[in-house]
């Protein structure tokens, strides 16, 4: 536990405290209604007890910041509705669009730990983009699959990243925007990706682009028309989600 960490348990047992003695009293008022004219601490300590509950329901907000995410599950979902931003650092990459990254809390780096990989970080998919499949589940990896994800482990890996959470999706990966380097360098790893012909705008259901799907789009457009990357395949490009479904028919 942190300096920090031990004084909002410090904090938070005082607050409890002051909350069980204020409640016993306003109890002895309540049973006793004749007490609230004749005791003049009652007015006071209606007012602690008030201060009391304001800062039990604010104690939990001013700790999140100091909170490490293990996983996407301890992700609160109001961050996901209010598209809110985190600290992580990228450990490890499964293709050109989803790697692995563990949180980084206020003034917190990431730490160690044992055991799985899997529980001790969080599982981010790039938002807005689709990058070709590696070889993975006995199926080959299509073209460029290695490229898109070699691309995306030399540019974030190690990195401190800022995540705009967008979406939790159904393999319980959180769909991000990705930021890393410093302003006014900040760059976004999906218009990156894009630039270099290296993925795809994702357009199947459930897409999520953080109000960027108009520069993914052009982007998108601008390398195909030069034929970087993917794009040099012509009409022999085959998207993800069609090289999944193919994998799926056998």
């Amino acid at each position: 536990m942190t300096p920090l960490e031990d004084e909002w348990k410090k904090l938070q047992t005082k607050a409890s405290a002051q909350w069980e003695l204020r409640s016993s009293q306003l109890r002895s008022v309540a049973d006793n209604p004749s007490d609230l004219l004749s005791n003049p601490s009652v007015p006071a300590v209606c007012g602690a007890f008030a201060l009391g509950v304001g800062v039990g329901l604010l104690i939990p907000r001013l700790r999140q910041p100091f909170r490490r995410f293990a996983t996407v599950e301890d992700l609160p979902n109001k961050l996901f509705h209010e598209e809110g931003k985190i600290k992580a650092v990228a450990v490890n990459f499964s293709d050109g669009d989803t790697f692995r990254a563990r949180h980084l809390p206020l003034f917190r780096g990431p730490g160690s730990f044992d055991g799985k990989l899997s529980d001790h970080t969080l599982q981010i998919r790039l938002a807005g983009i689709d990058t070709p499949e590696t070889a993975k589940f006995g199926n080959p990896g299509q073209p460029f699959g290695d490229d898109a994800k070699k691309w995306l482990t030399s540019t974030l890996n190690g990195r401190k990243l800022t995540l705009t959470l967008l979406h939790k999706d159904q393999y319980a990966r959180a769909v991000c925007l990705v930021q890393y380097g410093r302003w006014p360098f900040r760059r976004d790893a999906s218009e990156e990706v894009l630039k270099v012909g290296l993925g795809q705008v994702y357009r199947q259901a459930g897409a999520v682009y953080g109000g960027k799907q108009e520069i993914y789009e052009k982007l998108e457009e601008k390398a195909r028309k030069t034929k970087r990357g993917i794009w040099s395949q012509g009409k022999k490009l085959e998207s993800s989600s069609d090289y999944k479904a193919r994998m799926r028919s056998g």
